[in-house]
């Protein structure tokens, strides 16, 4: 009799064991799915102040800021790149989207929980820039800028 109430405690025990386990495992994927969310809404929530705000615009640059470009001039299609100063930013609104000079569409995708891409399209046209944004001590900042127009 010893022998059964023993076997039904080891089962008990190895079934509570396997149960918790699971339940750690979907909490920590509930986690990261949070955590990929929060991201996502601080991003957007930033991107509207950064497109509205010129000061808060410029403070949230890493100047000099990288652009990389398409140079017209080499027959390789090789990206040139230039540093662009503080005193040479024109600001830029991706929520209205007007500084464009043309219809664009702009998509965000996000690499990881700390870089998030920015990606302008015009429509119909050859423009194609991808502005990079990096999380530094849980903020944001502009860090490169990548034209890919023709």
């Amino acid at each position: 009799m010893n022998t059964i109430k023993f076997a039904l405690f080891l089962s008990s025990v190895v079934l509570l064991i396997s149960c918790g386990s699971k339940n750690i495992d979907k909490s920590s994927k509930s986690n990261v799915k949070q955590e990929v969310t929060t991201t996502e809404n601080s991003f957007d929530d930033f991107i509207k102040k950064f497109s509205k705000d010129k000061l808060f615009q410029l403070s949230r640059i890493k100047f000099p800021v990288t652009y990389n470009y398409t140079n017209e001039d080499d027959e390789t299609g090789a990206m040139s790149t230039k540093q662009i100063q503080k005193n040479e930013w024109k600001a830029i609104d991706f929520v209205d989207k007007s500084g464009f000079g043309e219809a664009v569409e702009v998509s965000k995708e996000v690499k990881d929980s700390n870089t998030i891409d920015l990606l302008v399209k015009g429509v119909d046209t050859g423009l194609s820039i991808t502005y990079c944004f990096k999380k530094e001590n849980n903020t944001y900042y502009l860090v490169k800028i990548i034209d890919y127009s023709n």
